[in-house]
């Protein structure tokens, strides 16, 4: 069972955390949801990521993990990346502004992608760590 491997609920807790975070860092100011629109935005971007943070820190028992998985994980959001690039220069969408070939060029697009591939590196290494101390911690 692929998602029920410690591995892979600590790469989606990086995915949902960093999610969170670059919707409250970059987006929330620059956006005006209203009524149902802004009650599914918080429970996408705080509710959701909070909860599950708290649910891989409290209830998924830890395991160790080694840092090399770090390389495999960062495959899904380079593909969405590239995906959004190729997708917003074909029909002139894309869904953040951070992104946004059209209005920032596409050397700062990718710039500015960089900067969120780095965060999940760091998120990434700081989840690991704290799984493989809670490992020793609990054996």
């Amino acid at each position: 069972m692929f998602f029920s491997k410690y591995a892979t609920i600590t790469a989606i807790t990086v995915y949902i955390v960093i999610v969170g975070a670059v919707f409250n860092l970059l987006l929330r100011s620059i956006v005006d949801l209203q009524g149902q629109h802004r009650i599914v935005s918080e429970i996408f971007h705080a509710v959701v990521p909070t909860l599950f943070f708290i649910y891989w820190l409290f209830v998924v028992a830890p395991e160790k993990i080694s840092f090399k998985v770090i390389l495999p994980w960062l495959i899904y959001p380079i593909i969405y990346m590239i995906y959004t690039l190729l997708h917003g220069i074909s029909t002139n969408f894309y869904p953040y502004p951070f992104v946004d070939v059209s209005k920032i060029g596409f050397e700062k697009a990718i710039i500015n992608g960089l900067f969120v591939l780095v965060a999940f590196v760091i998120l990434s290494f700081i989840l690991i760590f704290i799984s493989n101390k809670r490992s020793k911690s609990v054996k």
